[in-house]
């Protein structure tokens, strides 16, 4: 018997869990889109270090209600290699390095919004319509 969340009925859920590095950055400011910076700063990441997009995760979550005015959100990026391989702790140690691959990234790239040489790849491909190199050049903008 499989009953539903929220209608008095229960549902199912399935998870994993592995220990890895992980990395989370919470944004001074706000951004027009959280998707965008999230994967920006994951290809930045990886660019920094030589690495291929799936050697590094990404992830969000928001801090307080998402729809309120002064929500808050942590980015997540971490090593998903179960126990971590340093990936993640190397970037925050070079994370002046990774910020400016981040703005290049999305600089040097002459597509409308997003595409497969800035933001886009095979492991977002859900957020393709969301995402825009353009917010991201927008945060970093002194």
């Amino acid at each position: 018997d499989c009953r539903l969340w929220g209608t008095g009925q229960y549902g199912l859920a399935y998870g994993h869990q592995f220990h890895s590095f992980c990395l989370i950055v919470r944004p001074a400011a706000k951004t027009e889109s959280v998707e965008s910076l999230s994967y920006a700063l994951q290809k930045g990441l990886c660019r920094v270090l030589d690495l291929e997009a799936s050697d590094v995760g990404v992830s969000r979550r928001w801090l307080n209600k998402r729809g309120a005015a002064d929500s808050g959100v942590e980015i997540i990026l971490y090593d998903r290699t179960p126990g971590g391989a340093g990936f993640v702790k190397e970037g925050m140690a070079r994370w002046e390095e990774v910020e400016k691959a981040t703005v290049e990234l999305c600089a040097n790239c002459d597509c409308e919004t997003a595409c497969y040489d800035c933001l886009k790849d095979f492991g977002n491909q859900g957020y393709h319509e969301e995402l825009n190199r353009h917010s991201v050049l927008e945060f970093f903008k002194p």
